[in-house]
């Protein structure tokens, strides 16, 4: 199983109802998310077109989507990239490098930077992943 198929069942399952996976061609997401806000959008740095440096990078510049919280998640040795990414004038709000890291971990990971992200998200149930976008509200 692909790492995005991995982490939407573990948001699923980790918050149920108060995880909400919508996926879109990166070129729309935007849209999307003005059109139907949420308050964490996770995001796979591989996008089948496109990056997620430039998808976030466009996502910041809009002003309608100001105050969504945005996670950006590599499974690949990406560091430097990431690092570079941090540093600039639009950077997402946390970036989780799993290099090296099983799609079970990287999943553990994302859901602890959801909830720091996020105040009021339940405690998690048992295990955990996530996909390219994913809204998880507070009860």
């Amino acid at each position: 199983m692909e790492l995005e198929s991995l982490l939407v069942q573990n948001l699923r399952e980790s918050w149920g109802d108060h995880a909400e996976v919508r996926t879109a061609e990166a070129e729309a997401l935007p849209e999307l998310l003005v059109s139907e806000p949420v308050e964490l959008a996770i995001l796979n740095l591989k996008l089948s077109r496109g990056s997620g440096f430039g998808l976030v990078n466009r996502m910041r510049r809009m002003e309608a989507l100001d105050g969504m919280q945005v996670m950006l998640v590599s499974e690949d040795d990406s560091e430097a990239a990431l690092e570079t990414h941090k540093a600039g004038p639009t950077p997402a709000d946390a970036y989780i490098n799993g290099a090296d890291e099983s799609a079970a971990v990287i999943g553990d990971r994302v859901v602890t930077e959801a909830r720091a992200l996020v105040p009021g998200l339940p405690e998690p149930l048992p295990e955990v992943e996530a996909d390219e976008l994913v809204e998880v509200a507070p009860p």
